[in-house]
């Protein structure tokens, strides 16, 4: 799976360039009385890392967690704000996990 190569040369051969560029996008977010670190953003902020645009959310969480997503993974937001970045409020799920999750909160 090339994107699952993608991301095992991401986090191993690319690990000091990835924190720097992990700091960079954090540099610039807002903490709330939540505790999400916000982008300046209106939408969830996009970057464009070793050839890919993706979301940051996505480059922090698998960056923070270390894992390699599995080709049905999702970036989970535990806080329901997709303008966070915050590793502690993101973890990898399905998109069935995501639809779970949404259900739960509306229903709350």
């Amino acid at each position: 799976n090339d994107t699952r190569d993608w991301w095992e040369q991401t986090l191993t051969t690319h690990r000091e360039e990835l924190l720097g560029k992990l700091r960079e996008i954090l540099s610039v977010t807002t903490e709330t009385r939540d505790g999400c670190l916000e982008v300046p953003t209106k939408t969830p902020k996009r970057v464009t890392w070793k050839g890919k645009r993706l979301y940051a959310y996505q480059l922090l969480c698998v960056a923070s967690q270390g894992v390699l997503p599995r080709k049905d993974e999702v970036v989970r937001h535990r806080c329901h704000n997709r303008r966070c970045i915050n590793p502690e409020h993101l973890q990898l799920g399905t998109q069935q996990d995501n639809i779970h999750d949404e259900r739960t909160r509306q229903y709350r």
